[in-house]
């Protein structure tokens, strides 16, 4: 089954095609078969870039995006504590996260991944650290401390290389 981009390109370019030939008035015509192949181009350029994406990952190349993606959550860690509130950020580490995970992992340890809990130790100093009313996202920071954690003790140990 072909995935949502490559749908996209065949869409796009059988539209590109069908516009070229069907009668239209020309002053319709060229807008609408440039705004096609734009519409082609970009379909096809996230086509390449997913494909990109989920190929398989040398050892070397996985333990560096694993480490970047760590330190990230340790940066928004810090600054949800500092009270800043990076929510789209958070949102797009958490799906950059799973992705990794999933892409480069077995199902046993996508399901670690998910089913990890924080050290108790780190919940209590960052508990103590502000009070729960100063603290609007509290489950936000556990969520992204879990992340963390789960990619230096679990995962990173299964990288070979």
């Amino acid at each position: 089954m072909p995935s949502k981009q490559l749908w996209a390109v065949i869409v796009s370019v059988s539209f590109a095609i069908v516009l070229t030939f069907i009668p239209m008035p020309d002053r319709w015509r060229w807008p609408v078969v440039v705004c096609a192949l734009l519409v082609t181009a970009f379909a096809g350029g996230a086509w390449v870039n997913e494909t990109r994406r989920t190929q398989e990952l040398k050892p070397v190349d996985k333990r560096e995006k694993l480490d970047r993606l760590v330190r990230r959550g340790q940066r928004l860690t810090g600054q949800w504590v500092a009270g800043r509130r990076p929510k789209l950020r958070t949102w797009l580490w958490f799906s950059q996260v799973d992705g990794f995970v999933r892409s480069n992992f077995s199902l046993t340890f996508y399901d670690q991944f998910k089913n990890y809990s924080p050290d108790a130790g780190s919940v209590y100093s960052l508990a103590l650290e502000k009070p729960k009313d100063e603290f609007p996202d509290f489950n936000t920071v556990i969520s992204i401390m879990a992340k963390t954690q789960a990619l230096q003790r679990r995962l990173k140990p299964e990288i070979r290389g």
